[in-house]
């Protein structure tokens, strides 16, 4: 689907820029930058570890920024933790250092 987007976007002349929250994530209950495991979990939610969301989440932006080209915009609402910051420069530098 992110193909797509991107494809859309770029064939009507429009700049392409992806939003990634590392603060909330509610399919793996995370909330305010920490995973809160649960005995309550709805249909589709998951507990996950502090590590297993950090690496579930650097998997994904590293996907976004390596398969759509060259983006105009990244951004993280929320910002990220001190635990993923030397990765999160890690993967900007390599796959989107004109961001």
């Amino acid at each position: 689907m992110a193909n797509e987007f991107v494809n859309l976007m770029k064939a009507e002349g429009l700049d392409v820029g992806f939003y990634y929250s590392l603060t909330t994530n509610f399919y793996l209950n995370v909330r305010n930058h920490q995973a809160h495991a649960s005995n309550h979990i709805l249909p589709g939610q998951h507990n996950v570890t502090q590590s297993e969301f950090e690496r579930i989440a650097l998997m994904h932006i590293k996907e976004l920024w390596s398969q759509y080209g060259n983006l105009s915009e990244i951004w993280f609402d929320g910002g990220y933790t001190s635990n993923v910051k030397s990765d999160v420069k890690r993967l900007v530098k390599k796959y989107q250092p004109n961001a």
